[in-house]
């Protein structure tokens, strides 16, 4: 089969593989329509490795089940399906407390094991880690739903209604987040970043309340003067950087939350001191790997209707993956979210 190989900095190829076999407790996916993840541009940059060199990167995917090992007793042949990034034990401590998230044994696709950047992906522990597709719910739209509206559904699980938010970054976490929290009720959301273009997407597809150029404006003056100097109950950390995660800080009112699904290149520093007078709490996001909540996401997305196929601004051939990359990498065209066909 055809798949998109990582063998190190900016070398992704798109070469022959051997095309895998399912085995007890496995399913064999025929991908339908894969994305290209931050984490996996992370990878390109050099800026974490993989478990393993070479690998098919990817982990965000939908396809059709084709073959099916033995045992597996929750999906069969033929039916359409999404999955989460990482694939749990269910036996560990915190499986067994409802966190498959923080699973000790988790295999992540892309990372510890090939991914879904091919023709075809094997999944392991398949009953714990594929989600059916309801046949209204598009494959370009199922492949966001296991990793980018599962994420930012679970950072906003931490604004309430009538909540103000601010969220920093302009990427598909982001944005998902913003998404929602004004799903969540949020009363006010505030969607900071660099971009003119990712704002504009901000202001125009996802109704944003108010929007802050960092080129532009003093992020933590504007917050006050949107918040009446109080500050907001909720900033989300979407973006990453010692910048962010400062001005997400500040603009906090007292006793409010910080939420961070972000992955850091580099260990931030934090003032402490304020966080302890101002009684703030400190949240880290990372993506739910369980069914479950595949589902419920899902879920509300049928039942508010959301647009996140607006989300997807670049469709790609699997042989064009590796223009893919480069397109996320330097920002080509505005990009959001870059999927393939294979």
């Amino acid at each position: 089969m055809r798949a998109a190989v990582f063998y190190g900095v900016e070398d992704v190829r798109v070469c022959e593989v051997k095309k895998p076999k399912a085995n007890r407790g496995e399913v064999v996916v025929e991908v339908k329509t894969a994305a290209i993840c931050g984490t996996d541009v992370h990878y390109y940059r050099g800026d974490a490795i993989p478990g393993k060199l070479p690998i098919i990167l990817g982990h965000e995917f939908s396809g059709v089940v084709v073959e099916v090992g033995e045992s597996v007793k929750n999906v069969s042949k033929g039916d359409r399906v999404v999955g989460p990034p990482s694939i749990s034990c269910g036996e560990c401590y915190y499986c067994r407390k409802g966190r498959e998230q923080l699973c000790l044994n988790r295999i992540g696709l892309g990372v510890h094991i090939d991914g879904c950047l091919a023709k075809y992906v094997k999944i392991p522990r398949a009953d714990r880690a594929l989600c059916k597709l309801p046949d209204d719910i598009s494959f370009d739209v199922g492949c966001l739903i296991g990793d980018v509206m599962l994420t930012g559904f679970h950072a906003a699980e931490k604004v309430n209604v009538g909540d103000v938010v601010a969220v920093f970054g302009t990427g598909p976490i982001g944005f998902s987040s913003m998404l929602f929290a004004k799903v969540r009720g949020a009363s006010k959301v505030i969607c900071i970043g660099r971009r003119d273009a990712a704002l504009n997407f901000a202001r125009e597809k996802l109704k944003v309340d108010a929007v802050v150029n960092v080129k532009r404006e003093n992020v933590v003056e504007k917050i006050m003067d949107l918040t009446n100097g109080l500050g907001v109950d909720v900033a989300i950390d979407a973006a990453g950087a010692q910048f962010t995660l400062k001005s997400a800080i500040n603009c906090l009112k007292r006793g409010g939350r910080l939420v961070v699904p972000a992955l850091f290149v580099e260990s931030p520093s934090i003032d402490m001191i304020k966080v302890t007078m101002n009684e703030l709490e400190i949240y880290g996001v990372l993506c739910p790997a369980s069914v479950d909540e595949i589902q419920k996401v899902m879920e509300i997305i049928k039942s508010k209707n959301l647009n996140i196929g607006s989300f997807i601004t670049h469709r790609l051939s699997l042989e064009e993956a590796p223009k893919g990359f480069e397109i996320l990498d330097k920002r080509i065209g505005n990009p959001v979210k870059v999927i393939i066909k294979p």
